[in-house]
């Protein structure tokens, strides 16, 4: 698995109860000449990682998104595997996170 980006924390805020945060780490991004693929992990309120797959066209306002229940970082990892293999037999670049 490559994972030469270095992934970013990005914090989101509950509007219905405020005090709840919850982080994401965004681990790999890839384009190919008109749509991106990211992905994300999240720990959820089950003390389980979720891995959220976010797709759609570069500059459009239309995607679409899909959650990946994983119960151990050894699920998440090979669950990443898979989607890094799937991705790039079908074009898209990674692109480094800064």
């Amino acid at each position: 698995m490559a994972l030469d980006a270095q992934p970013y924390i990005t914090t989101s805020t509950i509007i219905a109860n405020p005090k709840l945060n919850f982080s994401f780490t965004m681990f790999l991004y890839w384009t190919n000449q008109r749509k991106y693929y990211k992905l994300f992990e999240q720990k959820n309120l089950f003390n389980t990682i979720d891995v959220i797959c976010v797709w759609g066209r570069i500059g459009g306002n239309l995607g679409n998104y899909k959650v990946i229940p994983c119960k151990n970082e050894e699920e998440v990892a090979k669950t990443i595997e898979q989607i890094t293999k799937k991705r790039l037999s079908r074009g898209y670049k990674l692109i480094p996170l800064k």
